[in-house]
This record gives C-alpha cells, structure tokens and sequence, in this order.
C-alpha cells in the first residue's frame, strides 16, 4: 500500500505478486504513447519514464499556461489507485516557473479524482497537491468521477494559499457510465485574472437519446444552479520588469520568435527599449493591424517607420498620405524620418 511498492495484491486468487522487471512494467503504456504521438502529427511524444510524464502548453496571449500530468503512475490491473509521479511534478514545475515570472496562471490536468468513497480505491490522495501550490498553481482540473464539482483545498491557516480544483461530468460516456442522477455534462471555465474570479459554467445533455445529445445550462445542487464562481489563489502576476521582458523579447527575436517576444512586452510599451522591441516583433511577425492598433500616432521615430511600413503592406495609400503630411513628420527632424518620406512620397505617386 506504500507509493512506489512493487508488490500487488490479487484479491481473486489471494496471492500477492512482485513487478519483477520495472522496465517492462513501464512499458504497458507504449500504446498510447504511439497514439499520443500520432494525436500531436509527432509534435510532442510520451515518455514511458514516469518522471518524464507531464506536458506544458503556453498560451501567452490567453496569459495561461496548462500542465498535463499522468495520474496513472503505478496503475495496473492489481492497482486501481490513482498517483502522479513526485518528480514528474517537480520537473514540471521546474518547467513553469519561468512562465510563472511572464505573467502566466498555472493549471495542473490529470485524470483521477481526489476522493472517493468508503468502497473505492481508484482516486489519488490530495497531499500531491501541496506540490502543485508550493510551485504557484492556482487551478487543478480532472475527470474520471463523471461528474461537476469545485473543491479548494488548504493545507495551512493561510485563507490566501489554496487551489481549486475543479471536475467535470462526461462528455461522451454511455449510460453505464454515468454516476445515479447524472447527465453527460461539460464545464465552460471563465477566468478573470485582473478581479482574480473564476466562474465554472456546467453545460448538461437534457435528452435521453445519447446518439443526438441536447445540450443546455445543466443544474448542479452542489452550485445550486449551473454556476459557481471561485476565487483564485493568484491574481495575475505582474511578471517580469520591462528591463527583463525587453531583454527576453530581444532573444526570442533573434531566435525566430516574434509573436512570443511581443507578447512579453505588449504589457510595457511606456518603456522606451521594450516599446522598441515590441515594434521589432510586430514587424517580423507582420502583424500590421496590431502595429497601427498600438503605434498611432506616432511619438517616435521608430513608431513612425513602422506605421510607414504597416500602411504600405496594407496598401493604406490614404492613412500613409496622411502619416508623411502630418505635424510629427513636419517637425521630426531625424535624418531617418525625412528619409522615409521621401520613399512614401515615391511610392505613393500614382497612387
């Protein structure tokens, strides 16, 4: 009954077995590696090390970032329990922490619940998830029980330091399925980080033809209604200063990255060299619209040449007559500047 024992217990036959080769006994998931790997066009591969068995997905424009873990570390056909290997968590977190510092909300994904009833033993035990807080994640989220529910778990007095993890009911499981009174079911989750609320919406099947679901708000008595809202246990960071985001940016630029660089900096454009570097990134990733969204009018000149740049992509003859006539054009005196319109001036006869 200790994690990582090697011993099993076959009640049927009431024998206890020993995993005899850890090797071969890691190997009972290279099925689904194989199609873990085909999912992801050869993207991203699972490991059959159990410390490797954990994913990151980056979105930095969502401002999240999902950590996927396998909760069927030591799982068999003679043990049903649910574990997430230590290390796996940690090197995972290890990871994160650096996206952490960006400014991203950390969500930890497994499979099994984390509590069960006085006859089940397939769900893990929650100590796992001090792990989790002690690396900054605020949201942990499961399945397996068929079921919606949001618990927050504290391990200390601290009211600030919890996580909230949240399940969901089935999407696709048949009757046999799922738990008495239940319906399939999935969650909507709306996070706003700057008021630091999330607010979980259950969806329910409403029908009772399971080929043709019929999906509408469902009804949790648990929520005593199809929402709930929960605080997070972490505002959104304020990330990295705007000397370290430009610094970053700059790299991820010259290492092919601009969307990634811009997203750094697109929170401290009143810096100088972090507004010049998100004008770099936006020009490489061609991101034009966004380019004039931020830049205009211009106040300086490397906001004025990229506003040039933007409009002539975008053939906007009319918004670059007007950029090169305007006052900031008149008075600027860079050498740059006076340069640039004259190239617009060239390019726009006949236009």
């Amino acid at each position: 009954m200790e994690p990582e024992s090697t011993l099993r217990l076959n009640l049927d036959a009431f024998e206890v077995l020993r995993i005899a080769n850890l090797t071969l006994y890691n190997q009972r998931f290279e099925p689904y590696a194989k199609f873990y790997e085909r999912f992801y066009n050869g993207g991203r591969k699972f490991s059959l090390v159990p410390e490797e068995q954990y994913s990151t997905h980056d979105f930095p424009k969502l401002g999240v970032c999902i950590v996927g873990f396998s909760s069927c570390h030591d799982n068999d056909l003679y043990n049903r329990t649910g574990h997430i290997s230590v290390e796996a968590i940690t090197r995972a977190m290890d990871e994160a922490n650096p996206i952490v510092k960006d400014g991203r909300l950390i969500i930890g994904v497994w499979h099994h619940s984390i509590q069960g009833g006085p006859k089940e033993n397939d769900y893990i035990e929650s100590g796992f998830l001090r792990h989790l807080m002690d690396a900054n994640c605020s949201i942990g989220m499961h399945g397996h029980q068929h079921r919606p529910e949001l618990l927050e778990n504290r391990f200390s007095a601290d009211s600030h330091r919890h996580i909230s993890v949240i399940s969901a009911g089935t999407l696709c499981g048949g009757p046999h399925s799922l738990p008495s009174g239940r319906m399939r079911a999935y969650n909507l989750v709306v996070l706003d980080q700057d008021e630091g609320v999330g607010t979980i919406h259950v969806r329910a099947m409403t029908n009772s033809d399971f080929s043709s679901p019929i999906w509408e708000r469902g009804h949790v008595a648990e929520f005593g209604g199809s929402s709930m809202k929960f605080k997070l246990a972490q505002r959104k960071a304020q990330g990295r200063s705007a000397f370290d985001a430009a610094g970053k940016a700059d790299q991820l630029i010259h290492q092919g990255q601009p969307v990634d660089a811009f997203e750094l900096v697109r929170m401290h454009l009143s810096n100088p060299w972090a507004r010049q570097i998100a004008a770099t990134a936006l020009a490489a990733s061609e991101n034009w619209k966004e380019a004039i969204n931020l830049f205009s009018p211009p106040s300086s000149t490397a906001d004025f040449l990229l506003l040039c740049d933007a409009y002539e992509a975008l053939c906007d003859w009319a918004s670059l007559r007007a950029l090169i006539s305007s006052s900031f054009a008149r008075e600027c005196p860079e050498l740059a500047v006076q340069q640039r319109i004259q190239i617009s001036e060239a390019t726009l006869k006949g236009k």
